[in-house]
């Protein structure tokens, strides 16, 4: 069962998952599109990572941007990406899971290079690394197939169960929630927090939650993923891509400069060069999530989640 899969994945311990090299190699195929070396870029790229390779950190289960599959295999958009920039630089790259609320903790300890993920560009963040930024999108509700207790917006949850991903930033994000319900003398918002995405999507499922918030895309590729269905993905009707839409990219250690100017470099090459289009294209994903150039560390405003 999908369900029974997507649990046993969300429990597995951090491990390192395997290497992908392409350091002598002038161009390589992955995930069907043909990715060039290219050596002004690999020029870039700090003498220890051409020798010794990269070392990204990723945060499944994420669909579609990250699993895991039976065999311990991952799998996903983020993975093939992570290739494609290790081949457009001529390096190795290693793979290694984290939970969420570990991401930033093991940049710091040293244990990886960068964050292959998805995580939004907001001032806290950036206070203790550089943001990346390739795409921008929302997040939207995940509520029970037909909406029975017709949630549209946040200002709907007042009373009602939320589930919501432990390690959100800032931490008090959905606090804004409950001040509004108790504005309007309406019951604050019960609020849980889970480990991985698709606990708080089977959360709602199962009965659990009346809702989870959840980035759109990830949103969209979970549900698709769940058996059975019994979920459905609720936006806004002028904001397609979510509510609060933030800037999102991979994510570096601040003093690590040079790191960061090569990893933006080669991002920006993907971007513009169609490949992050083709690989979009491939996990069935919007292109308008897609930014026309990298953008380093720019947290949009926060327009709420009602």
């Amino acid at each position: 069962m999908i369900t029974e899969r997507l649990t046993k994945i969300a429990t597995v311990l951090a491990i390192v998952l395997g290497t992908a090299g392409y350091a002598n190699a002038q161009s390589v195929t992955v995930a069907g599109v043909e990715i060039t070396k290219d050596a002004a870029l690999a020029a870039l790229l700090p003498e220890k990572y051409r020798e010794k390779g990269l070392r990204a950190e990723f945060n499944p289960p994420q669909p579609p941007f990250s699993m895991i599959d039976d065999a311990g295999k991952p799998y996903g958009l983020l993975i093939d990406f992570g290739n494609a920039i290790a081949a457009r630089l001529g390096t190795t790259l290693t793979l290694g899971r984290v939970t969420h609320d570990s991401i930033i903790p093991a940049l710091q300890a040293g244990n990886y290079d960068f964050m292959l993920g998805t995580d939004a560009d907001t001032e806290a963040r950036q206070k203790m690394v550089n943001l990346v930024n390739y795409m921008g999108y929302g997040v939207s509700l995940v509520v029970k197939e037909g909406n029975p207790q017709n949630l549209k917006t946040g200002k709907d949850l007042c009373g009602k169960r939320l589930a919501v991903l432990k390690g959100w930033s800032p931490p008090n994000y959905f606090d804004s929630l409950s001040v509004d319900c108790k504005a309007r003398g309406l019951p604050a918002v019960n609020i849980t927090t889970l480990p991985n995405t698709p606990d708080t999507i089977l959360a709602v499922r199962s009965g659990a939650s009346d809702a989870t918030f959840v980035s759109t895309p990830t949103a969209l590729g979970a549900t698709k993923a769940i058996e059975g269905g019994k979920v459905m993905v609720v936006s806004p009707k002028e904001a397609p891509l979510g509510w609060n839409t933030q800037l999102h990219g991979l994510l570096v250690l601040k003093q690590n400069e040079e790191l960061t100017k090569a990893l933006s470099a080669t991002v920006n090459s993907l971007l513009v060069d169609g490949t992050l289009k083709k690989l979009f294209q491939q996990y069935g994903l919007a292109e308008n999530m897609l930014l026309d150039k990298v953008i380093v560390n720019q947290a949009l405003p926060d327009t709420g989640l009602n």
